[in-house]
Formats: C-alpha cells, structure tokens, sequence
C-alpha cells in the first residue's frame, strides 16, 4: 500500500484537552506531506495531503474510489488510468473544486500551484 509504511508511522500528539488530538503533518516524499484525521474500520483513510508547488504524489490506485475536495491552490491529476486499464484524461482542479476517482482507477497528481486537499480513500490505497 503506498504511504503504508508512512502511515503506520503518523503521530497524533494531545494537546492540553485530551479530548481534542492536534494532528501532524508528516512527510511522505519531498514535497508531499499526509495528515490522517482518520482511519476507517477497514484499509480506509480520510486525510489532508499538503502538496508543494511542482511536488508530486506518485502513480497510486484506489480501490474504493477517491473523493477530493481541493482547499487551496491548483492540481493536475495525470496519468490516470481507468478501472478497465484504459488511459483517462488529466483532469485539474482549483481550490474549491471536486475530484472523483471511481473504485479501480490509478493516477498520479503534479500541484500546479502549491495544493491542500480533504480526501476521503474508503478503500485505502494500493498499486
């Protein structure tokens, strides 16, 4: 699973109300940081993924689908592939914009612009 090894790794540090974990940033690749806000009852993940100008998240897939929300900034998701193996378009995104990736799809992504994205990976991540 990408950003496996990574993941198992994220902290969540309490602050003074132990009701309230403060959640870190934890990079992944240069350029590319993860905070886990919260892992399903299976290999699901939702997450915010803070992405530097030109930085790059690498060809990944997603077996339950993907759900982006982009906050800030601007990014191209390419190199997709469709869940029957056929290429797909690049589709980019703006902040304030929606991605959907259906379950099976692979993709990579470039931020255009310096990017913070809310995405929901009820399948969790794979090849």
């Amino acid at each position: 699973m990408i950003f496996g090894g990574l993941l198992r790794h994220m902290r969540m540090e309490l602050t003074g109300d132990e009701q309230r974990p403060r959640r870190t940033f934890v990079p992944i690749q240069p350029g590319v940081e993860v905070c886990v806000l919260r892992r399903h009852s299976g290999p699901g993940l939702t997450y915010l993924l803070r992405i530097s100008e030109r930085g790059i998240s690498p060809i990944h897939g997603h077996p339950g689908g993907e759900e982006v929300y982009l906050l800030e900034g601007r990014l191209r998701i390419w190199n997709r592939t469709d869940p029957d193996g056929r290429p797909a378009n690049d589709v980019v995104i703006s902040a304030g914009e929606y991605f959907h990736a259906p379950p099976g799809e692979t993709h990579g992504a470039v931020a255009e612009q310096a990017a913070l994205l809310f995405v929901v990976a009820p399948g969790g991540l794979g090849p």
